[in-house]
């Protein structure tokens, strides 16, 4: 089920009083192994902090930040994050997220000095810059096809002749680029970026989400290996990845190493994978 703003408020809390172990739901008690290597893993975010997960594995370099807010913020979060970092470096990134939260991963160490990771989420300019950094995403693409052919911006075929719908895609996406180097102040240009930054992104909710982490203490792991948070995120960056693999045996070669790790730690709980 996708996280309302109060069915995320609910997952926070549910987490706070598991990382205060005053949980006592029977609903939970699927996950509590999950949980407890999460906790000595990495972290659980009790109410008033924010985690982040930074892990450097044979691939890159990833960047793992938790507001529990929903996917459509997370998608927002992420695309603000990694803009902010490529207009300061110049530096490529991949972004995955879900309900929970978002990953941002290149192949090389991004500069970002985690004591102060917090100031890349300032709401300063937050409009300007989230906009910028639809500028060109598939999400704005999207939303201008529609524009486009209400518009008549694109040519839809004669009657009883449609064109096909990847004709009017690759049509509408020309327009798009061309108007994005081009006229990049057209309106219907920047009626698409509002659409998906009012409609898609909830710009109020996310303005919200950043406003509550910015005043909340920020918790950083460095991981030794993926964590129950993290790997749903890793399972998202690698699912359009080209491979002769199917993604489910993907999927269970990394999480192999994964479960004999917690297999051992739960035959002998003085060993830890807790990061620094």
């Amino acid at each position: 089920m996708p996280l309302s703003t109060e069915l995320a408020a609910g997952v926070r809390e549910l987490l706070d009083e598991l990382a205060n172990g005053q949980s006592e739901s029977a609903a939970l008690r699927g996950i509590e192994e999950l949980i407890k290597i999460q906790q000595r893993w990495s972290h659980i975010p009790k109410l008033g902090e924010v985690l982040v997960e930074s892990c450097v594995s044979r691939d890159g370099h990833s960047c793992m930040v938790y507001p529990f807010e929903g996917r459509s913020v997370s998608e927002g979060l992420a695309a603000l994050f990694a803009h902010r970092i490529t207009r300061q470096e110049g530096i490529s990134f991949s972004i995955a997220v879900n309900d929970y939260g978002f990953m941002i991963h290149s192949d090389r160490a991004p500069c970002i000095e985690w004591d102060h990771i917090r100031e890349w989420f300032s709401t300063s300019d937050l409009e300007t810059d989230l906009q910028e950094s639809l500028n060109g995403t598939e999400m704005s693409r999207r939303a201008f096809r529609e524009i486009a052919r209400i518009s008549g911006l694109v040519h839809q075929g004669a009657p009883g002749q449609a064109k096909s719908a990847r004709h009017l895609q690759a049509s509408t996406g020309m327009v798009f680029d061309a108007l994005r180097q081009y006229d990049p102040e057209n309106r219907l240009l920047q009626q698409a970026l509002d659409e998906v930054a009012r409609d898609q992104l909830e710009l109020g909710r996310m303005r919200a989400a950043l406003e509550r982490m910015l005043a909340s203490t920020w918790v950083v792991r460095h991981l030794s290996r993926w964590t129950p948070f993290s790997f749903p995120l890793y399972v998202e960056r690698i699912r359009d990845r080209i491979s002769s693999e199917s993604l489910a045996d993907r999927v269970r070669r990394a999480q192999a190493p994964l479960e004999r790790a917690a297999m051992k730690e739960m035959a002998d709980p003085t060993s830890s994978g807790t990061g620094g």
